[in-house]
C-alpha cells in the first residue's frame, strides 16, 4: 500500500519537474519494491546518464540489477556504490532485492568490508 502511494506521488513529481534524476531513481526503487524491476531499469539508466558519478544512484541501480537477476553487473554497481560511500549501501543487509546475491563470495566480501555481522 505504501509503495503504491509512493509510486503515485513520485510519478506525479517526475512529470512536474521534468525528470529530476533523484526522483527518477527513487521512482525506480519503488518499482523494484513493487516487483517491477524491468520497468525500473530505464529510469535508473536515465538518472545515471544525467548524473553518472552520483553515489546516491549507483547502489540503487545495483539493487535493481540484482532484482533482475543480473548478478555480475549488480555486484559491479554495488562495488561502485561502496567505493563512493553511497548511503543506500547501509540497507544491503536486509534489502530483499539483493537476496539472489547473498551466497556470492563477492557480495559476502562486500558485507565483510562494510563491517556487517555475518
Amino acid at each position: 500500500k505504501q509503495s503504491e502511494e509512493a509510486y503515485k506521488a513520485l510519478r506525479r513529481a517526475s512529470r512536474l519537474d521534468g525528470g529530476d534524476p533523484l526522483i527518477l531513481t527513487n521512482l525506480g526503487q519503488v518499482l523494484v519494491d513493487l516487483g517491477q524491476p524491468g520497468e525500473a531499469r530505464p529510469l535508473h539508466e536515465k538518472a545515471l546518464q544525467a548524473m553518472p558519478n552520483d553515489a546516491r544512484l549507483l547502489a540503487n541501480y545495483g539493487a535493481c540489477l540484482a532484482a533482475l537477476g543480473e548478478k555480475d553487473k549488480a555486484l559491479d554497481w554495488l562495488e561502485k556504490g561502496y567505493q563512493q560511500r553511497a548511503r543506500f549501501m547501509i540497507y544491503l543487509k536486509t534489502l530483499h532485492q539483493v537476496d539472489g546475491l547473498r551466497s556470492d563470495p563477492r557480495f559476502q566480501e562486500l558485507m565483510r568490508r562494510m563491517n556487517f555481522p555475518p
